[in-house]
């Protein structure tokens, strides 16, 4: 079961191999060998995907990323303290409420409510075998 691929986007280009196949949701049990991507849940990123799927988090949303990010608390942390500003021209009080939330960022629960908020979107890429 397939679904509209996101659009040619760079980031997803230059992530995925080629080929990928964009499911509504990732294939359970035995597959054809095929590499897919599949838009999940937040709270099914709360438990350890298995080896052969990784997580990655979208922002602003997965059919028009502008950063695709791996859902590790290290690149988390990363993205949330160095890639992540306020904007300029923001004004004291705004830029002050938002340094707060990038701080807050950088941990992944606080992620799992952005994509709650659809602030951004989580993706699970891997091969069905």
């Amino acid at each position: 079961m397939t679904a509209a691929t996101p659009v040619d986007d760079a980031a997803w280009a230059a992530l995925l191999p080629g080929g990928t196949v964009w499911l509504v949701r990732p294939p359970r049990g035995a597959g054809a060998g095929v590499n897919f991507a599949a838009a999940v849940a937040p709270w099914s990123l709360r438990s350890r995907p298995e080896r052969r799927v990784r997580a990655y988090v979208a922002v602003p949303s997965r059919q028009r990323p502008l950063i695709v990010a791996s859902w590790d608390r290290a690149v988390l942390r990363y993205l949330a303290d160095t890639v992540l500003s306020v904007p300029p021209g923001a004004g004291q009080v705004v830029s002050m409420v938002l340094t707060i939330g990038l701080r807050m960022l950088r941990y992944p629960t606080s992620w799992l409510l952005a994509i709650v908020l659809r602030s951004g979107g989580a993706v699970l890429v891997g091969r069905a075998e």
